[in-house]
């Protein structure tokens, strides 16, 4: 019950889970391959839009986060009108592109307005070593800035270590 809501009368399990990203090609996927699973996702919890935020920061949290500001809140709305409380909100988002370092701060600073009560875990994924993005460095920097004044925790992990692990446990075709 703390993971999933049940939906009225035909006991579906609903993952209690926002998305958000801003190309929305990630988010049509996941939610088209939703019948192959045992739970699914509120799409009144999903927040897309048609391209993202081009590895810019700043992009991310002033355009982004500006303009899709009430659809993030609608959608977190959607989710914790649900439950009866909230104690803790765990956050998943990268530190090299502007969607999800500038967006994921915005998202951060936009849960801790709606849900003041509620503990922050931000989870952030560290880029690759080798340089997966021009700017990441300068966007890694202002996520942690911006985290570091809005978050209760923040647990870091590095890309790089779950591209190792991918290769281990998964065959070559299933990582295409």
């Amino acid at each position: 019950k703390r993971f999933f809501s049940t939906s009225t009368g035909d006991g579906v399990k609903i993952a209690n889970a926002v998305l958000v990203d801003m190309e929305s090609k990630v988010i049509s996927k996941i939610m088209s391959q939703q019948q192959m699973g045992s739970w699914f996702y509120n799409p009144r919890a999903c927040v897309s839009a048609k391209q993202g935020s081009g590895n810019n920061w700043a992009n991310g949290y002033c355009n982004y986060g500006v303009t899709m500001e009430e659809n993030i809140v609608d959608a977190v709305k959607a989710i914790s009108d649900q439950i009866a409380s909230i104690s803790t909100v765990l956050i998943l988002m990268s530190s090299a592109g502007g969607t999800g370092s500038g967006l994921g701060c915005k998202i951060t600073e936009i849960v801790r307005d709606v849900m003041p009560g509620a503990v922050v875990i931000n989870q952030v994924v560290l880029p690759f070593s080798h340089g997966e993005v021009a700017v990441q460095s300068y966007n890694l920097v202002l996520t942690l800035s911006s985290l570091y004044q809005n978050s209760d925790s923040i647990i870091l992990s590095h890309n790089d270590q779950y591209q190792t692990l991918a290769r281990r446990l998964l065959p070559a075709r299933s990582r295409d």
